[in-house]
C-alpha cells in the first residue's frame, strides 16, 4: 500500500521498512522522480510483465539519480560530443545512417572498423550506463525486457540501463539501440512505435555501417558468411540479415529464406559464433574516486541506496576492491516509490 502511494509514510513505518531491508534512512529523503514511464526510452517486447515494468522503471529512476549524484565525481575524464537531432528536424533514414556514422566518428572510429566495446563509447560520452538484474529468487521478473535510456538535457548526462543476461550480440544490440534514443529522442518527441523503429535502424547502421554492410552483404550470402560478419562487427547474423533487407541488398524472398533457415537450426534465441558480454566502468570509477576502493557501504547513506543495489548497479571491475554485500531476495526490496513520503 505505502509503495503505491496510498497510505503516507510515517517515521515508524520507514524506520521499520529500513531494518527490514537494510535500505538506509536517508533513502526516504529523497524525493521521488516524478516524470512517468512513457518519457523513458524502454525496449521490451509485449509480453513483460505489469510488475516487471514497475520495477524496471522504478530501478532506472533510482540508477539515473545515483548517476547524477556522481557526475562530479573527481575523475579526469574527457567526454567525446555527440550529434543530437534537434527538436524541429524531420528525420529521415538517411539521416539516421548519417547520425550514426557521425556518432562513430565522434568516437574516433574509422567508417569500416567495427565497434570494439559498445559500453565503453558510449560511456566516452559522458553517459552512464547500468545492469539492471533481478533477484535470484524471481529471475523472470523481467524476461522481455532489454534496455531502458533517458537524457533530461537539465541533468548533465544520459543514463542508459541493460537487463543483464543476454547473449553478448543481443546486449550490444541493445546498448546500440538505446544510444540511438540518446542521439534520435533527446529533442524529438514521437510516438513510441516510430522511435523503436528509428533507435533499430540506428543501432544497425552504428555496428555495421552502410558501405560495410554493402560490401559484404549480398543476394547470394549464405549464413556461415553471416557469421564471419558477425564475428567481426559483433552483430547477430539475424540483425545483420535485417539490415540487408533494410538497405535492399536482398529481397524479401531471400530475407524469408534466411529467416527460415535460422529458425530450423534453432537460432532464433541462440546462434553460433560467441560474442563476449560488455561490463560498464564509468560508474565504478566514479564511485570508487568518491567513496575509496570499496565504496558500497560509505556510498550508501550519501546516496540514499542500500549497498546491495549499488553493487548490482555499480558492479566493481575485476581485480578491483570491492566490499561484498548479500545477494537481495524478495525480504529485503523496498519500492523506490516510497521515500519522500513522511508526515
Amino acid at each position: 500500500m505505502i509503495e503505491r502511494g496510498k497510505r503516507e509514510l510515517t517515521v515508524e513505518s520507514a524506520y521499520r521498512i529500513a531494518r527490514a531491508t537494510g535500505t538506509p534512512l536517508e533513502f526516504f529523503g529523497f524525493k521521488s522522480a516524478t516524470y512517468s514511464a512513457e518519457e523513458i526510452n524502454f525496449r521490451k517486447s509485449s509480453k513483460t510483465s505489469a510488475r516487471g515494468r514497475e520495477y524496471a522503471v522504478q530501478a532506472f529512476k533510482e540508477i539515473e539519480r545515483i548517476s547524477i549524484s556522481l557526475e562530479k565525481a573527481p575523475v579526469r575524464i574527457k567526454n567525446t560530443d555527440i550529434p543530437v537531432a534537434e527538436e524541429a528536424d524531420i528525420v529521415s533514414d538517411n539521416d539516421i545512417e548519417a547520425f550514426a556514422l557521425d556518432a562513430r566518428r565522434c568516437a574516433g572510429l574509422a567508417d569500416d572498423e567495427p565497434v570494439r566495446n559498445v559500453i565503453r563509447t558510449i560511456e566516452r560520452t559522458g553517459a552512464a550506463v547500468a545492469p539492471l538484474a533481478v533477484s535470484v529468487e524471481d529471475p523472470a521478473l523481467l524476461d522481455g525486457h532489454s534496455g531502458l535510456s533517458r537524457w533530461d538535457e537539465s541533468a548533465a548526462r544520459a543514463t542508459v540501463a541493460f537487463i543483464s543476461g543476454q547473449p553478448g550480440d543481443r546486449q550490444r544490440f541493445t546498448l546500440a539501440h538505446e544510444f540511438g534514443h540518446v542521439v534520435l529522442h533527446t529533442r524529438r518527441n514521437l510516438p513510441l512505435e516510430l522511435r523503436e523503429t528509428e533507435a533499430n535502424l540506428f543501432a544497425g547502421a552504428f555496428l555495421l555501417p552502410r558501405t560495410v554492410a554493402i560490401e559484404n552483404l549480398s543476394e547470394t550470402l549464405t549464413l556461415h558468411g553471416y557469421m564471419r560478419i558477425k564475428s567481426r562487427y559483433g552483430i547477430s547474423v539475424q540483425a545483420a540479415i535485417s539490415r540487408a533487407k533494410r538497405l535492399g541488398i536482398i529481397s524479401a524472398q531471400r530475407y524469408k529464406s534466411l529467416m527460415i533457415q535460422i529458425s530450423s537450426r534453432g537460432w532464433r534465441k541462440a546462434e553460433p559464433v560467441e560474442v563476449g558480454i560488455e561490463k560498464p566502468a564509468r560508474l565504478w570509477t566514479e564511485l570508487t574516486a568518491t567513496y575509496g576502493p570499496k565504496p558500497y557501504f560509505p556510498a550508501s547513506p550519501d546516496l540514499g541506496v542500500a549497498p546491495v543495489f549499488l553493487e548490482q548497479w555499480i558492479p566493481a571491475r575485476e581485480g578491483r576492491a570491492a566490499g561484498r554485500t548479500t545477494t537481495p531476495t524478495d525480504s529485503n526490496v523496498v519500492s523506490f516509490a516510497a521515500r519522500g513520503r513522511q508526515s
